[in-house]
C-alpha cells in the first residue's frame, strides 16, 4: 500500500483524497526517457547524458538568487575534464576523488547541468524511463516510486479487457502487461507492444459502446 504522504501527494490529481492505490493506474507519461551511454567524442551541447567520472575539486555552495542555490565542482572522465553545476545544495561535500554518476546536459562544451548526482553504478540507471505529468509538489522520481509501488500490487488483479481471440489474432499483450510494460517498460519493443495494445483496447471499447447505442 502506498504511505500516508504518497497517497497525499497523489490527491492533488483526483482533487480529494477518496481513492484507491489501483485507482492511480489511470494516470499515464506523457513521454518516455532512454538513458544510455554515449560515446564521449560523440557527445554535442544540448545532449542528456548519463556517465561516470571521478571529483576531483572541493564541492562548492554559490547562490544564483536569493532563494536558490547551486553547486559547483570538476570532475575528470576517461578522456575530459568538466565542470558540474547542480541545483542540489544537499550533495555531500566529502565526495572529492570519488566515482559518481552523473545524469545531466551538456549545457557548454565543457560544462554540464546535472540533474542527478549520486554513487549507485551506472548499469543499474540505463533504460527507458516514463515521464509524468506533475501537480502539487511531486517530483518526477517520487511519481516513479509511486506508480511502480502501485503496478506491483495491483496490475495482476486487473481484468482483461480484450477477448482472448482478437488477442491472439492481433498479437496484443494481455492488458496486465500492458499496464505493467507502460509504467515500468523493460525494452522499447515491449513498450511499443504495450501503447499499441491499449490504442487497440480504447477503440475496441468505443466501437462496442456505439454500437450499443444503435441497438437501445
Amino acid at each position: 500500500m502506498l504511505t500516508p504522504k504518497q497517497r497525499e501527494k497523489l490527491s492533488y490529481y483526483f482533487g480529494h483524497n477518496d481513492f484507491e492505490d489501483k485507482d492511480a493506474l489511470a494516470i499515464y507519461p506523457f513521454r518516455y526517457e532512454t538513458r544510455e551511454i554515449k560515446a564521449e567524442s560523440e557527445w554535442q551541447v544540448g545532449d542528456e547524458l548519463l556517465f561516470s567520472a571521478r571529483i576531483i575539486s572541493p564541492i562548492s555552495i554559490f547562490r544564483k538568487s536569493a532563494k536558490q542555490a547551486m553547486v559547483r565542482f570538476e570532475v575528470q572522465t576517461e578522456t575530459g575534464l568538466y565542470k558540474i553545476l547542480s541545483f542540489n545544495p544537499y550533495l555531500k561535500k566529502n565526495l572529492e576523488g570519488q566515482q559518481v554518476t552523473i545524469l545531466g546536459k551538456l549545457s557548454k562544451p565543457n560544462e554540464i547541468t546535472a540533474t542527478s548526482v549520486n554513487q549507485k553504478p551506472i548499469h543499474e540507471q540505463l533504460g527507458i524511463f516514463p515521464v509524468y505529468p506533475l501537480k502539487g509538489s511531486l517530483k518526477q522520481y517520487q511519481m516513479r516510486q509511486i506508480m511502480k509501488k502501485v503496478v506491483s500490487e495491483n496490475a495482476t488483479s486487473l481484468p482483461e479487457r480484450v477477448p482472448a481471440s482478437l488477442m491472439e489474432r492481433y498479437r496484443l499483450l494481455s492488458t496486465r502487461q500492458s499496464i505493467k510494460q507502460v509504467h515500468v517498460p523493460t525494452s522499447l519493443k515491449h513498450l511499443n507492444y504495450a501503447l499499441r495494445t491499449l490504442k487497440y483496447t480504447e477503440f475496441l471499447e468505443y466501437q462496442t459502446a456505439l454500437q450499443l447505442q444503435k441497438e437501445l
